[in-house]
């Protein structure tokens, strides 16, 4: 009876039109592709004949415009140099970078791939992450946002609109190219003739020139989602430590502390999900961090440029010095375009109060970086001007380096 009833179904799906088979597979999501295919034979012949263009639009339609950072995010878990950047100078690797950047990380050139190359692990890699991404995202926004409002009247807290949680989400895509490309610290030599001399010049240009492939507003907003994953990551691997501590000599509490504060570079936005799930459990953890093989020391422990917060190197330099720049910024605007500009804004009104402004830039408040316009000008009302204000007070005017001087000019090399 069972079979005559399969028979019976696989009689009426082939009387269906080719035009509504393809559209029933073209709305499930990825897993479900999978199962109906594998259960099906009708729509696994049309899954052999047509499963690329079906995969490549269920991924856009999971993704949307993030396909293009989740291609570039593929490519850099892919990159052939990444396993030896022990052997490349920095010089090298530099060019490396150039090569990556100008082929998936120009924003009015974004990156594709043919249905060819689409196929059901590429798709389900890529929506998994954004999956993951979705859910830190929110938990960063939710967070920032219950410690940056005060509603005394209990009033409920406005929800991230739309071009928030895709900033935010670019950011954290941003944070996972970079940590795949340059998981460890460059360095370019001994920095003395002396025998004596143990120690190695970092020459973190690669890290740098990477960075400014993205905007230095998104350098600003990674820095603080790097201290909210911090947080969240030393909330689960403190219990490990404590333990540690009680079991065995002070070596271990000091590897403990390195891998609460190298694990997100080491694992990856979906390592920090296996800590929220319990994938990883405490037994894991606590063997990885007794585990003397694993050499912490050259990995990164953040994931933005931290010598350029301010973020002047993204401005054209002005005369011959790198320490000088120009307040002009459309250059920036026409390599990242913007569908709403607040956080650039708030960038752009930071960097000149800083030294033409300082009480407006004492004003600001690091929590609103990633908000759009609306969202701060209703909160704090008045504390950024509108964008041609902004503007105007940039006129004529110029930024002065101080601490950092950078070796080479990134917008010449990157070409914008």
């Amino acid at each position: 009876m069972a079979s005559q009833t399969k028979t019976k179904a696989e009689s009426l799906l082939q009387l269906l039109p080719l035009e509504v088979k393809q559209n029933i597979m073209l709305n499930l999501d990825i897993s479900s592709l999978y199962a109906l295919f594998t259960t099906c034979r009708h729509f696994y012949n049309i899954y052999k004949s047509d499963g690329g263009i079906i995969i490549r639009e269920i991924t856009t339609n999971a993704l949307g415009d993030f396909l293009p950072s989740a291609i570039a995010l593929y490519a850099a878990r892919r990159a052939e140099w990444v396993t030896e950047l022990h052997v490349y100078s920095p010089s090298q690797l530099v060019d490396r970078i150039h090569r990556f950047g100008r082929k998936y990380l120009d924003r009015n050139n974004r990156p594709s791939l043919d249905r060819q190359d689409f196929s059901l692990s590429l798709a389900e890699e890529l929506i998994s992450f954004h999956s993951t991404v979705e859910k830190f995202a929110l938990q960063f926004m939710e967070e920032s946002l219950s410690e940056m409002f005060l509603n005394p009247r209990g009033r409920p807290i406005p929800k991230p609109t739309s071009t928030e949680i895709s900033r935010v989400q670019l950011t954290f895509y941003c944070m996972e190219i970079s940590r795949e490309l340059l998981p460890y610290k460059i360095s370019s030599g001994s920095d003395s003739d002396s025998e004596d001399s143990e120690h190695e010049m970092d020459d973190e240009r690669p890290w740098e020139m990477l960075w400014h492939y993205f905007t230095p507003w998104e350098n600003r907003i990674a820095e603080s989602i790097t201290k909210f994953l911090d947080k969240f990551i030393d909330g689960v691997v403190t219990q490990v430590i404590d333990g540690i501590v009680t079991q065995g000599p002070i070596e271990l509490i000091e590897r403990g502390t390195m891998v609460t504060g190298h694990w997100y570079i080491l694992m990856g936005l979906q390592g920090v999900e296996g800590l929220a799930d319990g994938s990883f459990d405490l037994e894991f953890i606590s063997r990885i961090a007794a585990d003397k093989r694993i050499d912490w020391s050259p990995l990164r422990h953040i994931s933005y440029f931290s010598h350029a917060m301010s973020g002047f190197t993204w401005l054209r330099p002005a005369g011959g010095s790198l320490r000088v720049r120009s307040l002009n910024m459309d250059h920036l605007l026409a390599r990242f375009p913007q569908e709403e500009n607040g956080a650039c804004d708030n960038w752009y009104f930071t960097i000149i109060s800083e030294q033409h402004n300082p009480e407006a830039y004492l004003s600001l408040l690091s929590g609103i970086l990633w908000w759009d316009r609306d969202r701060t000008n209703a909160q704090y009302p008045g504390v950024l001007p509108s964008t041609a204000e902004i503007q105007d007070m940039a006129e004529g005017k110029e930024y002065i380096g101080r601490e950092f001087v950078p070796e080479v000019d990134y917008c010449k090399e990157i070409g914008y």
